[in-house]
């Protein structure tokens, strides 16, 4: 029980991205702006600026801003879209998705005395939520793989092992292989014993297809104070709970199309992954205004461990020459840590009079600090390699306002780095963004749409393993924000 705990456990990284693994620290460290449809066509750039509740999650200073109190609420229509090359093949794919994307209460309270310019001015408490994060994605690849099948993958993954140990070594691949008879024994020349396949496509020529579908969300729920010093310093910091929700399905195929691999129809292997997982993070913030028309801002985020709950499972089918099998995983579910790095972010945004704002952030996380925590040792190797695939990432963040009277014109550019040393598996992420809105001194309207760009490398089994070219995808996300909110 002990061993297949530990197996479980292991595929956590056993996935393949850029030929390494690791995906799963990919995929959470990547972290998006928050929030609201000011915060987007700012392209996230509130760093120095404040008066918005996402800033809660990037420097809780912000909130210090705010001259009366508010509630407010976002609705968000989101597009994920990619085109996929795979052995000369094209595959298109794209999903939607309706989300709210923030919800907030702030509340401002100014000293008794309204008249006082020096010392604390005010105070506010500020309760909501921010999704940075949007994991609804569908991506498909196909092609005639001329050079190996998943197949060989099994083979190599069974190595030397004993049928009978493939349930506690292998039990979402191999031993699924071969109870559909698409691997089988054979002794070595040197008598050791070995896999092979004598029904499968292990010399290529199959019609693979390989279909993901995902959803979830990278979300934190807070609760923020600041302080207002004399017009000129403001404090902030935020209590947060971060949620993880990722729901993943996929189902690769082989496909004898051309009727030429002997004994062999096509197979069928699938796999159902869920995270959902919880973390306390700390923000602490500071924001100065040097003069009318600047302010300077520094934050950082300081995150607790993410404790995760997982549940795993897969099935593999054959059809076969001499008849049609299926076999299935037993059910997995586990829980592990994840232990991300701190967050420092610097701002500056300049104030032109009262007819426009343009602001920067610029944010630096070291992801080689990144860590897989359980109760027993098994990812000590594996954390030892996370400094040699992790690399620091740096986030800009650009925005700019015009004002009309009481309507706003906006654009913005956040670029998200790549988490990982290699930077063609995960490139970065280039969002831009337009919006504009309407306030006045009790209600507003903001709308923004962003649309981001990304290339990213993706292999359907190890290169590890056997000889596989990876498939390049360029992704498209779009996401179009309104926000509507009542000041009292």
């Amino acid at each position: 029980m002990k061993l297949f705990k530990q197996v479980v456990l292991f595929l956590i990284v056993s996935n393949n991205l850029s030929a390494q693994g690791f995906d799963d620290i990919a995929r959470y460290s990547q972290i998006g702006a928050p929030g609201t449809a000011y915060s987007s066509g700012m392209g996230g750039a509130i760093g120095a600026l404040g008066a918005d509740f996402s800033c809660v999650s990037v420097n809780p200073a912000g909130i210090g801003l705010y001259r009366k109190s508010e509630f407010a609420g976002s609705l968000a229509v989101f597009n994920y879209s990619n085109k996929a090359s795979y052995y000369e093949t094209q595959t298109r794919d794209r999903k939607f998705n309706f989300n709210i994307p923030n919800l907030n209460l702030v509340l401002h309270f100014p000293t008794v005395n309204r008249l006082k310019t020096k010392g604390w001015m005010s105070s506010t408490l500020a309760f909501g939520f921010n999704r940075s994060n949007s994991f609804h994605q569908m991506s498909t690849i196909r092609g005639i793989n001329t050079e190996s099948s998943i197949v060989n993958a099994f083979v190599s993954e069974a190595g030397s092992s004993f049928p009978g140990n493939l349930q506690s070594s292998s039990p979402y691949s191999a031993n699924l292989a071969w109870n559909t008879f698409l691997i089988d024994t054979l002794r070595n020349p040197d008598g050791t014993l070995g896999y092979s396949s004598f029904s499968g496509p292990i010399n290529g020529g199959a019609t693979q297809r390989d279909a993901i579908e995902s959803s979830g969300k990278f979300s934190q729920s807070s609760i923020s104070f600041a302080a207002n010093h004399s017009n000129r310093l403001y404090l902030g910091a935020t209590i947060g709970i971060r949620r993880i929700v990722y729901n993943e399905n996929r189902t690769y195929t082989e496909t004898n199309e051309t009727d030429s691999i002997i004994n062999f129809n096509n197979l069928n292997y699938t796999t159902n992954k869920t995270d959902k997982g919880t973390s306390l993070t700390f923000n602490l913030g500071a924001i100065y205004r040097v003069v009318d028309w600047l302010r300077l801002g520094a934050a950082a985020s300081i995150p607790l461990d993410f404790n995760i709950n997982r549940s795993y499972n897969a099935n593999l089918s054959s059809s076969l020459s001499f008849g049609e099998y299926s076999f299935s995983s037993p059910e997995a579910n586990y829980s592990y840590k994840l232990r991300q790095p701190a967050r420092i972010t610097g701002s500056a945004a300049f104030i032109i009079k009262k007819n426009g704002i343009i602001s920067i952030d610029y944010e630096t996380v070291n992801n080689s600090r990144n860590l897989l925590i359980s109760n027993e040792a098994i990812f000590d190797k594996i954390n030892e390699q996370i400094p040699s695939k992790f690399s620091m990432s740096n986030n800009l963040r650009i925005g700019a306002e015009a004002r009309f009277g009481d309507s706003y014109l906006r654009g913005g550019f956040q670029m998200i780095g790549s988490p990982l040393l290699n930077k063609t598996a995960i490139n970065q992420m280039n969002n831009f963004s337009i919006g504009g809105g309407f306030r006045n001194d009790d209600y507003f309207f903001d709308i923004a749409f962003v649309l981001g760009f990304q290339k990213t490398q993706y292999y359907p089994y190890s290169p590890n393993l056997t000889v596989v070219q990876p498939a390049e995808l360029n992704i498209m996300r779009r996401n179009l924000v309104f926000t509507i909110g009542s000041r009292f």
